[in-house]
């Protein structure tokens, strides 16, 4: 068992990131709509959001890019937490997502549907991996300035949403829609 007190390492060789994530314009800062974090935090009442800035986060605790770097945090501290992460530069938060859930933390991870990538395989499908993916139907039209009216392009690419856990959450398993997208739950553990 890890030792709790200790920081997880994360480190991911610079050939495993996948820098060409975004397509055309979409913005890795785009923030999450709101219907969809809200019907997530409906079941795991959130403590932080773990990718964040002044303008997008989600949850009045957040870390922060350039103030408080969220892959040198313990996150385990803060469970359960929220993250969407940067689209560019996804493979090293979701190393350190399953490396948290080792020590007990709950993660919810909204994420590109990216099956060409070693992360995604690695850490959400693997059998150590994510212990729920959630499948959303339709790609997600993210929001600007906290303006669902002033969202920019949806990307290129559908989302999913990967659930880290220690434990069972049979609400999940019971969702149909999240934000209005009707979504398939997958368990994976």
């Amino acid at each position: 068992m890890p030792n709790l007190e200790q920081p997880v390492q994360v480190r991911v060789p610079s050939s495993k990131v996948n820098r060409g994530m975004l397509s055309g314009s979409f913005n890795s800062h785009y923030e999450t709509p709101d219907p969809i974090y809200n019907d997530m935090d409906k079941i795991f009442h959130f403590k932080i959001d773990l990718c964040a800035n002044p303008r997008n986060h989600k949850h009045k605790n957040y870390f922060c890019d350039g103030h408080r770097d969220s892959l040198k945090q313990k996150w385990y501290k803060h469970s359960p937490c929220w993250m969407n992460p940067p689209y560019d530069n996804v493979g090293p938060f979701m190393q350190k997502a399953w490396a948290e859930s080792q020590v007990g933390a709950t993660i919810v991870c909204l994420v590109a549907v990216r099956t060409d990538t070693d992360w995604f395989h690695d850490y959400i499908l693997d059998s150590a991996g994510a212990r729920y993916l959630i499948v959303l139907k339709r790609r997600i039209r993210f929001w600007y300035n906290r303006d669902p009216k002033g969202a920019g392009p949806s990307p290129a690419f559908p989302s999913v949403i990967a659930i880290y856990s220690p434990d069972a959450i049979p609400s999940v398993l019971a969702l149909t829609t999240i934000g209005g997208h009707q979504c398939r739950v997958l368990s994976l553990k």
